[in-house]
């Protein structure tokens, strides 16, 4: 199906994306991947094909790609999978010897919010066979440079602690304030009897230093990082507030957030494993409330749902007549290219859960989309 009609130079006004949380505004979602749908998809080149997932290249940093070759080999050898989706998850497994950085997305729509606010979301659960209990963790970092080594590093470690931090040219900057100085703000310390990240979540004293344990292993981390270009890196986890940056002009670790953002230019979104973790991700997101830039300067994607239908009715009317008859069958999607360029429709299927039930999967065959166009995908 081919709809014309003439070109135009606009973005539809404030497209709308459904999220898992509705806080009663319209929101931008620049990332989202929940690994439902997707079946069972086993080895680190099958998935990351299918999520889009890239290694760093030799203009951004080889040791990078090639420490993450080295780690899927390493992790693969004997059979297991670095990578595998299965039951709604992405599991991660790095029984190499290298950090791994991975990229999820590297494009202008997130350089677009190196100068606003953004939040990043995501579920994980560390498993308890992680071989190494050296602090080791997972986390999505951004703002990512990586022939400069400089990103942004909100951590939570499997050993119960964790740090919000920038790194700069390699080097390790704090953006948190610890507790007991004169700001006050939460903080993921590692010290036992100040309020650590695990005593937080567990309500539990910690015995000693928890470094080195896997104190979290097999509890669900629900984690939102707010980042503010003018206010810094606020981390929540489950619910609750453990990191904050706090602005005042005293404050040593806003001033390492305003440093950060001055000398640095990473625009990648990047998934870190270290050594012997073992971790599932539930699901991972990033969205804002504004555009980053000028919409008619954004490569944003054009295609998106306008409707969707789950059932058409069991008891529908003939006109003029007492007859019914069901249309339980009659169910669709309308994607509308929302965009000012003809976009190409490639087939595909998609799935959604409803009422705690899995729908039937659509299909759009339609191979072109004129700006404006609709066209509606029939269940299959």
């Amino acid at each position: 199906m081919l709809c014309q009609r003439p070109l135009r130079r606009q973005l539809l006004p404030r497209q709308k994306t459904a999220l898992t949380m509705n806080t009663g505004s319209e929101r931008y979602v620049l990332y989202m991947q929940d690994f439902e749908g997707l079946g069972t998809v086993s080895g680190a080149d099958a998935v990351a094909a299918l999520l889009g997932i890239t290694s760093f290249g030799e203009s951004e940093n080889r040791f990078l790609g090639e420490n993450h070759g080295y780690n899927v080999a390493d992790t693969e050898k004997d059979g297991e999978s670095f990578f595998e989706i299965k039951n709604g998850k992405l599991y991660i497994k790095n029984n190499g010897s290298f950090d791994d950085y991975v990229k999820l997305m590297s494009d202008d729509i997130f350089k677009s919010y190196r100068k606003t606010n953004f939040t990043i979301e995501y579920s994980m659960t560390y498993s308890a066979d992680s071989a190494d209990g050296c602090n080791g963790y997972s986390a999505v970092l951004f703002h990512f440079d990586g022939a400069k080594m400089s990103y942004a590093a909100p951590v939570i470690r499997i050993s119960g602690y964790g740090s919000n931090s920038v790194y700069l040219n390699g080097t390790q900057m704090s953006v948190e304030d610890a507790p007991g100085t004169a700001h006050g703000a939460p903080s993921m310390s590692a010290k036992s009897g100040s309020g650590t990240l695990y005593e937080k979540l567990t309500g539990k004293e910690a015995t000693g230093n928890l470094q080195g344990s896997e104190s979290l292993a097999g509890i669900t981390l629900n984690v939102r990082i707010e980042v503010s270009y003018t206010n810094g890196v606020t981390v929540y986890v489950n619910g609750k507030e453990v990191s904050e940056t706090k602005q005042v002009a005293s404050s040593e670790v806003f001033a390492n957030w305003a440093y950060f953002l001055e000398e640095s230019e990473g625009t990648d979104l990047v998934l870190k494993t270290t050594p012997g973790v073992s971790v599932a991700y539930d699901y991972i997101m990033v969205y804002s409330d504004a555009l980053g830039t000028n919409a008619s300067d954004m490569d944003i994607p054009s295609l998106y749902i306008t409707e969707v239908l789950l059932d058409g009715g069991t008891k529908i009317y003939t006109p003029n007549t007492t007859a019914t008859t069901g249309l339980g069958w009659l169910e669709y999607m309308e994607v509308t290219n929302g965009g000012d360029q003809l976009s190409t429709v490639f087939p595909f299927a998609s799935g959604f859960v409803y009422q705690s039930a899995v729908a039937p999967s659509f299909r759009v065959s339609t191979t072109m989309l004129s700006p404006g166009c609709r066209t509606a995908s029939f269940s299959s």
